[in-house]
């Protein structure tokens, strides 16, 4: 069963730093391996403003309250933008769900700090990658739940209620959860 589009809601026994309490949206999954983006951790010190500037983009044009995320540990330089589907780049385009997509081209910075980007918009850097049958272990542990990505968590709702939420989403309440992990 492919991941893609789905989220990856980490459990409470999920320690490391980078991914305890996270929300990841999966992007893509095959064989091969999967990556996916951390949809709930606000960059500190990065503004759109900056990040064209330090893009060697032209500066923004119209005013921004676009946020920028910690997408995940990485290639922690580059952008991805995930976006509503009235946006598309042709060939630098993918579609995650039917109404989150994926561009992970500089020239979606732009279009947005000129008002011509997408209507909602997401943008994360740096990415999670998994190798071929990593997630799945993970998973198989129990490191993460998943459940789906309705785009109003990705876009509308704040970054640090998105855990909770989708543990509340789920049916889940995370008092009720055991800290310890292991096997049957």
């Amino acid at each position: 069963m492919s991941l893609t589009g789905r989220l990856l809601v980490a459990m409470p026994t999920v320690t490391e730093r980078a991914f305890r309490k996270s929300v990841l949206l999966v992007c893509a999954h095959s064989r091969a391996g999967a990556m996916g983006l951390l949809i709930n951790r606000p960059a500190t010190n990065m503004t759109l403003r900056r990040l064209l500037r330090e893009s060697g983009l032209r500066p923004p044009q119209v005013a921004i309250g676009v946020p920028i995320h910690a997408g995940g540990p990485a290639d922690i330089e580059r952008s991805f933008t995930l976006h509503s589907s009235d946006y598309d780049l042709r060939s630098q385009t993918i579609r995650v769900t039917e109404d989150v997509w994926l561009t992970p081209h500089r020239a979606v910075l732009q279009d947005l700090g000129h008002g011509r980007g997408p209507d909602r918009s997401f943008i994360a850097m740096g990415y999670c990658g998994w190798g071929a049958g990593q997630i799945e272990e993970e998973i198989r542990e129990g490191s993460w739940l998943t459940t789906e990505a309705p785009s109003d968590t990705v876009f509308d709702l704040p970054a640090a209620d998105r855990w909770l939420a989708c543990m509340h989403y789920m049916g889940i309440a995370p008092s009720g959860l055991s800290f310890a992990s292991g096997h049957a």
